[in-house]
């Protein structure tokens, strides 16, 4: 079983989510009435594009390169980590990582299924977002094999408490000091335990994170691809150097990814920087090979909208009945969601 999705992507089967959101953030404008000069210089390198899929771990096992990990892992007894239940686990056969492992692990003081944790046990005082960061990093580590994420490449755990049985957790991909654009661990802690995690957008950084251009030459570049900078540009971020995650051409079969599992990612170190140009209030990102000098892409990053979206989410069950807290599957509005997007 495999379903394919394109990025931007978030972690799938989070929650049901049918949009809660309201568009019009701070960037939100009105689409335009027609293209200008720089519309017409705007592009992207379609390396840029990334997939993932979700694929379950028994249909893929065989062909990861930890699947001795996952082995040891059920022989050490995972339904019994998992607080006597079972967990299903589904692996993004691009990276090789897993995009979802669903049980019930104790990690926190909770009234979870199995959860004897207290906060003496994790050696703290009281449970804060701070304690909560100590252990889902501890987790990680401690499973990282079976996970499959390179551990020396996590940034720091942002956990936010939804409520007082809910935590949502986020781990950012950084590569010796420099970001690594979409890549995180996220997850979702109910009553305690750690019933979600899973990596997005994330394939192991192997390349140099030293830049051979020098931002002044990425401007320069950059601004070469529009014939130019002229004196009404305005600056408005960076350059900033970061690395973007890239789809081999030689495993594409369009979108999709055909190759051997885990050779789906590959990366670019890149200058990034975002500039306007009066009296267009567009915000134009443009990306600079930071190895090469090559213009990646020119995009405006405005979101151009004239409608609203509105919804709601099934926070445990989308069965459409309410017999109590616990089994509920009622569709609900003004569902806290801190990570998501449209």
């Amino acid at each position: 079983m495999q379903t394919e999705t394109h990025r931007p992507g978030r972690l799938a089967i989070l929650l049901a989510v049918c949009g809660t959101l309201v568009a019009g953030s701070a960037w939100a404008a009105r689409p335009k009435d027609q293209a200008g000069f720089l519309e017409s210089k705007a592009f992207f390198k379609p390396e840029l594009s990334v997939s993932s899929a979700h694929s379950r771990l028994e249909t893929i096992e065989q062909a990861l390169a930890n699947k001795a990990e996952w082995g040891q892992f059920r022989a050490a007894g995972a339904s019994a980590l998992a607080g006597g239940q079972p967990f299903r686990a589904y692996i993004d056969p691009r990276s090789g990582v897993a995009s979802n492992i669903m049980g019930a692990f104790p990690l926190i003081p909770g009234s979870g299924v199995g959860n004897q944790i207290t906060a003496a046990s994790l050696g703290v005082s009281s449970v804060d977002a701070a304690a909560v960061a100590q252990a889902v990093r501890g987790f990680v580590s401690a499973h990282r094999g079976i996970l499959g994420v390179d551990v020396s490449q996590l940034g720091e755990v942002n956990a936010t408490q939804i409520h007082k049985d809910l935590w949502q957790f986020t781990i950012p991909q950084v590569y010796q000091g420099v970001p690594v654009r979409d890549g995180r661990v996220a997850g979702t802690i109910v009553k305690g335990n750690l019933v979600l995690i899973g990596a997005e957008s994330w394939g192991n950084v192997r390349i140099s994170r030293h830049a051979l251009v020098s931002a002044q030459q990425a401007l320069e570049r950059g601004f070469a691809h529009v014939e130019g900078r002229i004196a009404q540009d305005e600056l408005l971020a960076g350059p900033t150097l970061e690395i973007l995650p890239v789809a081999p051409a030689e495993f594409q079969v369009g979108e999709k990814f055909s190759g051997p599992v885990g050779k789906g990612y590959g990366h670019r170190l890149v200058w990034s920087f975002v500039f306007s140009r009066p009296p267009d209030d567009a915000r134009w990102e443009t990306l600079v090979d930071a190895h090469t000098g090559e213009v990646l892409a020119l995009q405006d990053k405005n979101l151009y909208v004239d409608r609203q979206i509105t919804g709601g989410v099934y926070p445990l069950t989308d069965t459409g009945i309410c017999p109590n807290n616990e089994t509920c599957g009622v569709m609900q509005s003004g569902w806290p969601m801190p990570f998501a997007d449209t």
